[in-house]
């Protein structure tokens, strides 16, 4: 293993420094660079914790790492097992996970509702059509083949409009190659489970998930329990 890594807590509120702020700046202004290596075996590349990219992406903008090295993975990565979502945006439990604001919502973590354990995903639109996104460009690590996607979901206050789980499959350099729409059964305040079953695409190297929908201001929901997995 080789690693440069910065992590932490963004604990203190007077400090200008962000745990998300210093990682970048290791990565990408502060002159670190790998090169002229040869890996040999499973090697995983990653931009930060659990955000694992395979080495033609590592080696590619905006990274641009281990320039004249060679890898005999090849450019791809098998992906893991299990549930491809890290533990804390699948479940909320110790955190918020990766959940961000996209547009025209505010998200929140709660103890109001819960699907398991105790803690579930708010969100509050603002009106009009919203997003939310799992801030990890370009996603999980994924391999081709099928998976199994769940997710629980319950009305708040009032309904939203057409909401819907949104898989992007990429491939190593991070373009789309195939997207898969879930919608999500918010239609009172009893929790409602979503699955699907769908196939990621030859050349997948991760899979970017993202929320949308439309609906009223002061009009809330919640999402708990996300898993996308190989059956």
């Amino acid at each position: 293993m080789q690693a440069l890594i910065a992590t932490g807590a963004d604990n203190l509120p007077w400090s200008p420094y962000t745990v998300a702020g210093i990682q970048d700046e290791v990565m990408f202004d502060a002159g670190n660079k790998f090169s002229g290596n040869h890996y040999y075996g499973p090697w995983k590349f990653a931009k930060r914790w659990g955000e694992r990219i395979g080495f033609a992406a590592w080696q590619a903008a905006p990274y641009l790492q281990d320039m004249g090295s060679t890898s005999d993975q090849g450019g791809s990565d098998p992906g893991p097992t299990g549930n491809l979502v890290d533990a804390d945006t699948a479940t909320l439990e110790n955190g918020i996970g990766l959940w961000n604001p996209w547009y025209g919502v505010a998200v929140s973590r709660s103890a109001e509702q819960a699907h398991g354990g105790s803690r579930s995903l708010r969100m509050d639109l603002e009106g009009g059509n919203w997003g939310v996104e799992v801030a990890n460009y370009p996603g999980y690590i994924a391999s081709p083949g099928p998976k199994a996607v769940n997710v629980w979901a319950r009305a708040g206050v009032g309904l939203p409009n057409n909401p819907r789980l949104v898989l992007e499959w990429r491939d190593d350099s991070g373009g789309v190659l195939q997207t898969d729409v879930v919608p999500l059964p918010v239609s009172g305040a009893v929790w409602q489970q979503a699955t699907a079953s769908v196939t990621a695409p030859a050349g997948t190297g991760t899979v970017l998930v993202t929320m949308v929908g439309s609906g009223s201001a002061g009009v809330s929901f919640y999402l708990d329990d996300l898993s996308i997995e190989t059956p």
